[in-house]
């Protein structure tokens, strides 16, 4: 069980990227400028919306796996 946990955890570097590139993808029309000019605010941005959607990742994986261990 605790395999799976550490396992789980894991992929929360990779989910959260697939996050970031859905979250870029819906708000399009804000970041269009941002990387039409690429300016100094690019990478900064980018970075703290990865950090972000990691930490949205990780409590998504934590109540997952919560939930599964009251049910399962």
């Amino acid at each position: 069980m605790t395999l799976f946990l550490y396992s789980h955890l894991g992929s929360v570097p990779l989910l959260a990227l697939l996050f970031t590139a859905a979250y870029i993808q819906g708000k399009w029309s804000l970041w269009s400028d941002l990387f039409r000019q690429q300016s100094r605010k690019l990478y900064p941005s980018l970075l703290i919306t990865y950090l972000m959607q990691m930490v949205v990742v990780g409590i998504f994986s934590l109540l997952s796996s919560g939930v599964a261990r009251l049910f399962g």
